[in-house]
């Protein structure tokens, strides 16, 4: 199982009090969180963890989640956004969301995601709301 050991950051630990580790640190085995600490990890923690990332001038903090997004969407972000919503939906969404063909909802889905994750979050609920091809919703859902 490998090791991550990220210190000298500023570690949020989002617990009741409000926390801060500053600097601090987080020990990260597998996929599970094993330490948090104010200040520096020991030594022989620093020596066995297979990767140290040095988080200097960083926040380190859970990830967040999404828990609203269109991810076909994404290649229509500034489409017709001076309209109120129902003109909006009606003169841009709609339309475009009815020509989508599978590969560009699996590429605008894909886009959505990686945006998610260089924002912070590690879960998103994605709301694929126009069935108009059984197939966008699978390239959705592979990407």
């Amino acid at each position: 199982m490998s090791s991550i050991l990220i210190e000298n950051g500023a570690v949020l630990t989002v617990d009741d009090a409000g926390t801060i580790h500053e600097p601090g640190y987080v020990l990260i085995e597998g996929d599970t969180i094993v330490a948090v600490g104010r200040g520096a990890a020991a030594d022989e923690v620093r020596r066995a963890a297979d990767t140290v990332i040095d988080a200097t001038r960083m926040a380190v903090m859970p990830g967040m989640v999404n828990a609203h997004t269109h991810l076909f969407q994404t290649f229509l972000r500034g489409l017709a956004d001076d309209k109120p919503l129902l003109d909006w939906l009606a003169a841009a969404i709609w339309p475009v969301a009815q020509a989508l063909n599978p590969e560009e909802a699996f590429v605008a889905a894909k886009l959505g995601l990686v945006e998610n994750i260089r924002s912070g979050a590690t879960a998103v609920i994605d709301h694929q709301y126009i069935h108009t091809d059984p197939h966008n919703d699978d390239g959705v859902c592979r990407a």
